[in-house]
């Protein structure tokens, strides 16, 4: 789904990837937080879930390994470019958001391409860790994507430790990481949308 909202080939992009059992229409309570002129990406998730409904970017009972992360991943990356070359959109400044599963493959999608991404929030949400060859971590800290990380000390999805772990990981790598912690559940509270919107301002 898109959404153009911009002033033109130059507005920036947003690529928004909800969680198990969303859609496309399940990211729009995040778009106040993004520029008013920005460009948004919706994307959908490929499968059915069969226990929750919706649509999930990977089966919760199937045995993923580092590969399929990073096919889905790859795929994520390789639409959102179809999409913005098909509609003359920028890549110059290109921002993700994804919550829950949709965070998990943004940080697969990060560490095959650290700079395709100018800034990246993640929410509720975990790292997965393929290990891809990457640049440099010098490389990836002076033209990686920028990435915020907000994680909920009540959330009994995702515990925090994961996140914190995540935002280690990914920091170690190279990228500029900021963890965001609120006393929450399986959610972004009031004060992470606020933290979002300074985020992409």
């Amino acid at each position: 789904h898109l959404y153009l909202e911009g002033k033109g080939r130059s507005s920036p992009v947003v690529v928004a990837v909800h969680g198990r059992g969303g859609n496309a229409r399940s990211m729009s309570p995040f778009f106040r937080v993004f520029p008013r002129d920005a460009h948004i990406i919706s994307l959908e998730a490929p499968f059915p879930d069969p226990d929750i409904g919706g649509m999930c970017w990977w089966l919760m009972e199937e045995s993923m390994s580092k590969r399929k992360y990073e096919k889905i991943g790859g795929l994520l990356l390789k639409e959102t470019d179809r999409l913005v070359s098909e509609y003359g959109l920028s890549k110059d400044s290109l921002f993700c958001i994804g919550f829950s599963q949709g965070g998990a493959i943004l940080s697969v999608a990060l560490q095959l391409n650290p700079c395709y991404f100018k800034k990246a929030a993640l929410l509720a949400s975990f790292t997965v860790r393929v290990d891809p060859p990457l640049p440099p971590s010098k490389d990836i800290e002076a033209k990686g994507a920028e990435v915020l990380i907000i994680a909920g000390t009540k959330d009994e999805f995702v515990p925090l430790e994961m996140a914190q772990s995540g935002a280690v990981y990914l920091s170690e790598k190279g990228f500029k990481v900021s963890l965001f912690v609120e006393d929450i559940g399986h959610k972004v509270g009031r004060r992470g949308m606020a933290r979002l919107r300074d985020f992409f301002a």
